[in-house]
């Protein structure tokens, strides 16, 4: 898994981070490991995390053009500390039937520190509508 305190991860310069879509997550990579990972400041506001589109789909393309072997997702809270990680591919698939919220700073999504949605935008915590009443079978 990943450990931020490893001298071998590096975060891209914020600049970076910027001009790909990213910003206010981070990229980091570690060329020891040949990983790389979207790590996501916890909201100043509220308590889940906003997890980029951009930033999600930079690390999922790195993964799977072989750029680097593994990919992570990692929530980092107010104090600095990862308090969840995931495989990016794992996380990619949670998100992959929740449509992002649109955000200023480009689409999103909210997740709550366990790395699961919120489903504040009527979808379960793994990413699937939730069924009407009409829909279920008992």
């Amino acid at each position: 898994m990943m450990n931020l305190l490893d001298i071998n991860w590096r975060m891209f310069p914020e600049e970076r981070t910027k001009a790909l879509g990213v910003w206010p997550n981070e990229l980091w990579h570690n060329n020891a490991e040949g990983a790389g990972a979207l790590v996501v400041p916890k909201s100043r506001r509220y308590a889940e995390y906003p997890v980029s589109k951009a930033g999600l789909d930079y690390v999922v393309d790195a993964v799977q053009s072989k750029k680097i072997t593994t990919g992570y997702v990692g929530l980092r809270n107010g104090s600095g500390a990862l308090v969840a990680c995931q495989p990016v591919l794992i996380v990619a698939s949670m998100l992959q039937h929740a449509p992002p919220r649109d955000g200023r700073l480009g689409p999103y999504w909210w997740v709550r520190e366990d790395l699961t949605l919120d489903h504040r935008d009527g979808t379960s915590p793994y990413g699937r509508e939730l069924a009407t009443s009409e829909e279920m079978p008992f």
